[in-house]
């Protein structure tokens, strides 16, 4: 994969990211009955049904169910054990793509220098208090 491999790949996560936090939910939709992820409202079109029965079995997504899939987090904390920030890898092998709570930034790369994309301050944050809530209770 290319440099301009990895750009498409950090705007396709990005945009997707960035489609769901336009959406009002900065994790996308999951079905609590098969672990199917999307990034479409499951409610559009049912705008007419009774909200219980449109709804079930989706349901928002938190930074708690995004972060089950990742493969990595590597905690930035302090001297004292304080969390600070964290780094998600959430793709490796081709190419390798991390979350960075710090820089509020996602970045992609593959056999070259690193691409970067600004992700929504949803987003982020949902994520890093994730991270900080894991930290702590670990």
């Amino acid at each position: 994969m290319s440099t301009s491999s990895a750009e498409e790949y950090a705007e396709s996560i990005s945009e997707q990211i960035h489609a769901w936090d336009e959406a009002g939910a900065p994790f996308g939709w999951i079905n609590d009955q098969t672990d199917e992820w999307t990034g479409d409202d499951p409610r559009i079109g049912l705008e007419d049904t009774d909200p219980q029965e449109y709804a079930y079995p989706w349901r928002e997504a938190s930074a708690l169910d995004y972060l089950q899939d990742v493969l990595d987090i590597e905690y930035r904390v302090t001297s004292d054990r304080q969390y600070k920030s964290a780094e998600i890898l959430i793709a490796f092998g081709g190419p390798n793509a991390w979350i960075d709570t710090k820089t509020h930034d996602l970045r992609v790369a593959w056999w070259g220098s690193p691409v970067g994309r600004l992700l929504p301050a949803a987003f982020i944050e949902g994520i890093d208090e994730a991270c900080e809530e894991l930290w702590e209770n670990s």
